[in-house]
């Protein structure tokens, strides 16, 4: 997993600045997910669940405004009970040995989490994808627990 920069820009409308993007840019194809972030005090790691797969990454620097992010964990559901301990590890700051026996799911993952002081937050992304000389860009619709805003 290869660390990475990343720049963004929130904003309520950023539909004149896509616009650019699609007038300037090649474009990469249009991308839909759902995703469901796990949110700490103790923690300032990303994590999330998508399609399937808990990703956290970590911010290692923040450069003239790009931040580079380091791939932590991103491994596909069922997690095996040591998986699921790393995790919740980086949740709630305290080692842990393995959860149990069984693989764990996402609903009961989630469970587990909300127990230890995580909350959520439901995320859906519209990202549409860009490449402008060599660099990957994306202009994505987002709507996290109901609000819409852009990026």
């Amino acid at each position: 997993m290869t660390p990475r920069f990343e720049y963004r820009v929130w904003a309520p409308d950023l539909t004149e600045q896509a616009g650019r993007l699609a007038t300037l840019c090649t474009p990469l194809g249009v991308r839909a997910s759902e995703e469901t972030y796990l949110l700490t005090p103790r923690t300032d790691l990303n994590i999330k669940i998508r399609t399937g797969t808990i990703d956290i990454k970590q911010l290692v620097k923040t450069q003239q405004g790009f931040e580079l992010w380091k791939p932590v964990v991103k491994e596909a559901f069922p997690l095996s009970p040591s998986s699921a301990a790393e995790v919740m590890t980086y949740l709630d700051g305290t080692r842990s040995s393995p959860l149990g026996e069984e693989p764990m799911g996402v609903d009961d993952f989630l469970i587990l989490a909300e127990t230890a002081g995580a909350a959520t937050a439901t995320v859906s992304k519209r990202r549409r994808g860009y490449l402008y000389e060599d660099c990957i860009l994306e202009f994505a619709e987002v709507t996290i627990n109901g609000l819409d805003v852009h990026t």
